[in-house]
């Protein structure tokens, strides 16, 4: 997930169109989900037994989404890595003959989509 973040004009540009107008603010919120063998787990939460797992849905308004992920708020850039540690934790590892914690499932990221707010008048 680092390689995407490494790009931090994303808290730069939400910050500018804040103060552009003081009656819109932004909250960021990320997730951190893994799928390994076609199933998907929340990375940002701690591991109970048995494993809860999170369902895939589509709507028409919102498309294909993971259902009700761990979205915790971030502020900045170094927030995002902390997180990323965190689910890094949690993700599926295995030894192969070539590295001894291997990861064994796929974490995509996807940029946080910043979600306006806008005072009542």
């Amino acid at each position: 997930m680092s390689d995407f973040w490494r790009d931090q004009g994303l808290f730069q540009h939400v910050k500018a169109s804040s103060n552009e107008s003081n009656r819109i603010t932004y909250s960021i919120y990320v997730p951190y989900i893994e799928n390994y063998n076609e199933r998907d787990k929340d990375l940002l939460t701690y591991r109970t037994n048995p494993l809860t797992y999170l369902n895939i849905r589509k709507s028409e308004f919102d498309g294909v989404y993971v259902q009700n992920p761990t979205d915790e708020p971030v502020k900045s850039y170094d927030d995002i890595l902390h997180l990323e540690k965190m689910g890094d934790i949690n993700r599926t590892t295995a030894s192969t003959k070539m590295n001894d914690i291997s990861s064994r499932s796929h974490a995509p990221s996807a940029p946080p989509a910043p979600k306006p707010f806008s005072p009542s008048p």
